[in-house]
């Protein structure tokens, strides 16, 4: 149910996959990081898809407990699908895809749904790192 609720926050409000993390300003783009990444399946399921990186919680690890720090909506995937998501202040996050078996509602994963989330990332300043993420149809 919260990882539910992160997503119909995602999607009702929040960045759009190209703007900086919330609060970020004018800073160069060395003062900030940047995940990266390619989502993998190799299944049969179709849906949409949706890659975001949030703040690490660690009496919560790898579960969304707010809104990302920004996400990259994908509405018909090819995979494997490449991601990106720059101006990240530095600090430590997590990265999670959904695939919205059915496009029926990406707000709000389903049991259909497919997911897969990261172990923790830190990152400085500068840091470029790539985290990619597999999806599996079980």
């Amino acid at each position: 149910m919260r990882r539910a609720a992160m997503w119909m926050i995602l999607l009702c409000g929040c960045g759009d996959g190209t703007s900086m993390a919330p609060g970020a300003d004018a800073a160069t783009g060395s003062t900030r990081a940047v995940i990266r990444g390619e989502v993998r399946y190799d299944g049969s399921q179709d849906g949409s898809l949706l890659v975001g990186v949030f703040e690490w919680d660690e009496a919560h690890p790898s579960q969304p407990m707010g809104p990302p720090a920004d996400f990259v909506p994908v509405t018909e995937p090819t995979f494997p699908m490449e991601w990106e998501i720059a101006g990240l202040r530095p600090g430590a996050y997590f990265a999670g895809a959904v695939l919205d078996v059915g496009r029926d509602n990406p707000t709000i994963p389903g049991e259909e749904d497919l997911e897969r989330y990261s172990e923790r990332i830190d990152v400085e300043a500068g840091d470029v790192v790539v985290v990619d993420l597999e999806l599996r149809d079980e």
